[in-house]
């Protein structure tokens, strides 16, 4: 938490920043946390102390809060799948994607309360479908942000808004990650599976310095060809599986030092017809263009509100997991 803050226009090496990479600038607290978010990868979030009922604040799922009135404008129905953060009235903050217009900060804030997290990316991501929002918050935590850096984000927006806006750090801070007891993920790499996947062999010394130098972590483990287990660096949430690995390796390494392949191997039609059909085929549409007939191409994915709008009895396949809205329909 912040006290005595000033809240006013931002000055303007912060503006020009923000600016160059397509952010508009808001007030010099929010900002600040968008500066932080671009500078480090980690999302925070600014809320008005005094607006906090009780100044008491919880972060889960629950069923109670139906509504949610986001603060760019209008609202939203809560799903009890929903991550909130919520006081003992209303909810605070869509988790990891936009916060509240009840605890928004303005002109009249004095006093901060500043949040810096890691939310689990499926919640996220769900949410962030659910209700049709995509913010440079969510973006980033639906692809995992970077659990070792949510304290510096923190400390880096703290140290900025007392530069700017005047205001004292006026509390301890609060941070339920234990560091200590936290579970390595222990990859295994084979030299014989990695051969095998790109076809021929690296040197194993070069290998090993490519996962160094990318900050991996490599834990020795006896075995006759050398094989050994990893750790990835803490930002790198992508890379959880042998293979991610040896992705890792090929794409320093240089995809085009790949030597090519002695042998080439394909398979031949074994239709006998099949010039013919290909030449009928162009016969007819070479005879339909020359006759004002047009050649179009659809994508089978299509928007279901459009598909809906066209012909309201139409027996289309809605898609459960869409990449995006306009994408939701076969």
């Amino acid at each position: 938490t912040l006290k005595g803050a000033k809240v006013t226009s931002s000055p303007n090496w912060l503006k020009q920043k923000l600016v160059s990479i397509g952010v508009k600038p808001i007030n010099n607290i929010v900002d600040i946390t968008n500066f932080v978010l671009f500078e480090t990868g980690n999302p925070l979030h600014a809320f008005d102390y005094d607006k906090i009922d009780s100044r008491s604040i919880f972060v889960g799922q629950q069923s109670k809060i139906k509504k949610f009135n986001k603060l760019t404008g209008g609202s939203v129905d809560l799903n009890k799948e929903d991550l909130l953060i919520y006081d003992k009235k209303n909810a605070l903050c869509l988790a990891g994607i936009i916060g509240g217009e009840s605890s928004s900060v303005s002109e009249k804030t004095q006093n901060i309360f500043l949040e810096s997290a890691f939310f689990n990316p499926t919640v996220v991501r769900n949410s962030s479908k659910r209700h049709t929002i995509s913010t440079d918050a969510s973006y980033r935590f639906e692809r995992g942000a970077d659990i070792e850096n949510c304290l510096y984000a923190l400390k880096r927006a703290c140290v900025l808004i007392k530069s700017i806006s005047g205001a004292s750090i006026s509390s301890e801070i609060f941070d339920s990650y234990n560091h200590d007891k936290k579970t390595l993920n222990k990859i295994p790499f084979s030299f014989d599976r990695f051969n095998k996947v790109i076809g021929f062999e690296i040197d194993q010394l070069i290998i090993r310095n490519i996962l160094q130098d990318l900050g991996f972590q490599i834990i020795d483990h006896s075995t006759e060809n050398n094989d050994f287990f990893v750790t990835s660096p803490s930002y790198r949430f992508d890379v959880n599986r042998e293979i991610d690995v040896f992705e890792e390796v090929l794409r320093i390494y240089g995809y085009d030092n790949i030597p090519p392949a002695k042998n080439i191997s394909f398979s031949l039609s074994s239709t006998d017809n099949s010039f013919q059909n290909f030449d009928l085929k162009n016969i007819l549409s070479e005879s339909l263009r020359n006759n004002n007939f047009f050649e179009i191409k659809n994508n089978s994915l299509t928007s279901y509100s459009l598909l809906d709008r066209i012909k309201k009895d139409s027996k289309t396949v809605k898609i459960l997991n869409a990449l995006s809205h306009d994408l939701n329909a076969l």
